[in-house]
């Protein structure tokens, strides 16, 4: 009907779906990791907590340092440094390591590009932390709100890689997000 194309082509319509994928997926995930956490310690063994409040972070660096925090470690000491020590290019050891972590999670086209999309981020972000710029805004409550605001958004717009079946609905999902009509 006319009324369900107006509002899966709205922007907030569109905007609370990807919201509500990824926020299903955090629950799940780390529903499931308290599980197996809670387990492990009815049988006597201690195993790390693998969420630490990703939603809280206040860049994307932060974010994979709280979000599935095992499969994140691994891929910093297995993938991370060794590219970094072989190339000295934080830039390419974030985007392979991202790269790895998607092909991790499927090996698409999809979770290709939602690797590359983090990398890319992480790089950004890394590039960014070194500037005086940014040590002179460390401080600013204003904008810690701010870049708070920029990483949610980017990881919830990364969801659209994921949530979506097809890489057309995900330029679709894209192109209202940010102001165009597909």
């Amino acid at each position: 009907t006319i009324i369900d194309k107006i509002e899966h082509t709205s922007w907030l319509y569109n905007y609370l779906d990807t919201l509500h994928y990824g926020t299903l997926l955090y629950l799940r995930f780390a529903g499931y990791s308290d599980i197996a956490i809670g387990f492990a310690l009815l049988l006597g063994f201690r195993v790390m907590e693998n969420f630490n409040l990703p939603f809280l972070a206040s860049n994307i660096v932060d974010f994979w340092r709280r979000w599935h925090i095992s499969l994140s470690t691994w891929c910093k000491d297995y993938v991370y440094v060794p590219v970094l020590s072989f190339t000295r290019v934080h830039f390419i050891a974030a985007l392979a390591s991202m790269i790895v972590l998607g092909i991790w999670h499927e090996m698409s086209w999809r979770y290709l590009l939602w690797g590359a999309f983090h990398g890319l981020g992480i790089a950004v972000c890394q590039r960014w932390q070194r500037t005086e710029m940014a040590k002179t805004l460390l401080n600013n409550r204003t904008w810690t709100f701010i870049a708070f605001l920029i990483t949610q958004n980017f990881v919830i717009f990364s969801f659209t890689f994921t949530g979506l079946d097809t890489m057309q609905q995900t330029i679709d999902r894209w192109y209202i997000l940010f102001g165009f009509l597909p």
